[in-house]
C-alpha cells in the first residue's frame, strides 16, 4: 500500500513538470525586427551584441544581431525596446536594394556634347560604370564647325573604406562615398564646315578626329533622399589625339575640343577629364 502511494507521487510529480512544460512551450515570446516582420521565440538570452533563442518546438540555439531587433514582447506580457546605436548608420532596407543609376553629366552640353551613364553596384565598395557621348549634342556654338560623333567611357569605382570602424558601424549606401576609378577614354568625331562666318570654308572636306585615353578619375558621389545620386569627379591620365584629313593622318596636335576628355600633344600626352552628373537609383 506505501508503496502504491508512493508511484501514485512520482507519477503525479512527473504529469506536473510536463504540464508545466507543456506550458511554458506553448507559450512564446516574440522578437519585432526593424524591417516590420515578426517571429514568435523561446527566449534563451539577450547579450550585447547578439540575441539568442530558439524556435518554438526545437532544441537548435540561433542568434540575430541587436541591431536587427526594434523590441522583445516576453510571454510574460513585459516589452523590451533597442534603440539603435549612435554609430549605427544602417539605412532602410528599400534603400540598400537600389543598386542601380542611370545619370547624366551636367556640364557636358556646355562644351557641345551629351553624356548619360550608368552605374550598377557590383559588390560592396566596388561598382562599375559606363557612358556615352553624343558628340555635337548641345548648347554651345563652336562657329564655322559642325561636329558629329561619339565618345564611349568605362571603368571600375573602388569605393574608399572607412580608414576607423567603430562599433555598430554600417555600410551606408551602396552607391555613394569618395571613389577612385581607372577608366578609359574612347572618342570619333567629325567636323564639316558650315560656312557661317565665311564662304570659303564650304568646299573644305570634313576632319575626321579621336581621343584615347585612360585616366585615374578621383571623385565622390552623394546619395540624396535615398534616390538622386550626385558625383563630382576629376580625372588624369595619359591619351593621345589624332586628326585625319583627305591627305594625311596627324598625331601630333593635340585636341582643342573636351568632347569627355582633353589631350596634349604627343609631345606632353597628358589627359583631362572633369564632369557632374546627377542621378537616379533604382
Amino acid at each position: 500500500m506505501k508503496t502504491l502511494k508512493h508511484l501514485g507521487i512520482v507519477i503525479g510529480m512527473f504529469v506536473l513538470v510536463n504540464c508545466s512544460s507543456a506550458q511554458k512551450t506553448s507559450v512564446a515570446d516574440t522578437l519585432y525586427f526593424r524591417d516590420g516582420h515578426s517571429m514568435a521565440v523561446q527566449l534563451d538570452e539577450v547579450g550585447p551584441d547578439a540575441i539568442i533563442y530558439r524556435q518554438v518546438g526545437e532544441t537548435l540555439r540561433r542568434s540575430v544581431a541587436k541591431s536587427e531587433i526594434a523590441r522583445i514582447t516576453l510571454y510574460s506580457g513585459e516589452m523590451i525596446k533597442f534603440a539603435l546605436e549612435p554609430m549605427d548608420a544602417k539605412i532602410p532596407p528599400q534603400v540598400a536594394k537600389r543598386k542601380h543609376v542611370v545619370k547624366v553629366d551636367i556640364l557636358s552640353p556646355v562644351v557641345n556634347h551629351l553624356v548619360l551613364g550608368y552605374e550598377q553596384v557590383l559588390r560592396p565598395w566596388m561598382n562599375v560604370e559606363a557612358k556615352v557621348g553624343f558628340i555635337g549634342v548641345g548648347i554651345a556654338k563652336q562657329g564655322d564647325a559642325k561636329y558629329s560623333g561619339i565618345m564611349l567611357k568605362a571603368g571600375l569605382k573602388f569605393i574608399n573604406r572607412p580608414a576607423i570602424v567603430s562599433h555598430g558601424m554600417r555600410l551606408n549606401a551602396l552607391l555613394q562615398g569618395g571613389y577612385v576609378k581607372p577608366e578609359l577614354i574612347y572618342s570619333s568625331y567629325t567636323m564639316k564646315s558650315t560656312g557661317l562666318n565665311g564662304s570659303a570654308m564650304l568646299n573644305q572636306d570634313p576632319v575626321k578626329s579621336g581621343d584615347f585615353a585612360f585616366n585615374m578619375v578621383f571623385g565622390k558621389q552623394h546619395l540624396l533622399g535615398g534616390g538622386v545620386t550626385v558625383d563630382t569627379f576629376f580625372g588624369l591620365g595619359f591619351g593621345t589625339h589624332w586628326t585625319r584629313t583627305k591627305d594625311a593622318v596627324d598625331k601630333n596636335s593635340g585636341s582643342n575640343n573636351s568632347f569627355g576628355v582633353l589631350v596634349g600633344s604627343s609631345s606632353f600626352p597628358i589627359a583631362l577629364s572633369t564632369g557632374i552628373t546627377f542621378g537616379v537609383a533604382f
